[in-house]
């Protein structure tokens, strides 16, 4: 059954920590399929695991987001959503750092926002 349309800031917020955990648990299955790939280099491999890593962190802090959200805190929901957001951004680095041509993410990690 679909969730009725948030009818208020409040709703509209919570659906948006919802999607963002979704989208992290999509993300943590894609890098964890990618890292089982023999073809990518111990470099890119790297990358991987600490996008793995990051992403696999991110679970506690949108999981703290909703906690805060539903306490009325705010202040923590905002630094807590922020943190989860960082994940894509962070992961991309480990890419770019080395000038590696693509990353096996990038369209993954763009779509995360």
């Amino acid at each position: 059954m679909p969730h009725p349309p948030p009818t208020n800031l409040e709703d509209l917020v919570g659906m948006s920590i919802q999607l963002t955990k979704s989208n992290r648990t999509n993300m943590v299955s894609i890098v964890s399929k990618l890292l089982k790939n023999k073809s990518f280099d111990q470099y890119i491999k790297s990358c991987l695991q600490s996008c793995f890593d990051l992403y696999s962190f991110s679970f506690s802090t949108l999981d703290g987001a909703v906690v805060a959200f539903k306490s009325k805190d705010f202040d923590t929901t905002r630094v807590k959503v922020s943190g989860g957001l960082a994940c894509p951004i962070t992961c991309e680095d480990q890419f770019n750092n080395k000038k590696v041509e693509t990353s096996p993410l990038k369209k993954e990690n763009r779509m995360y926002f």
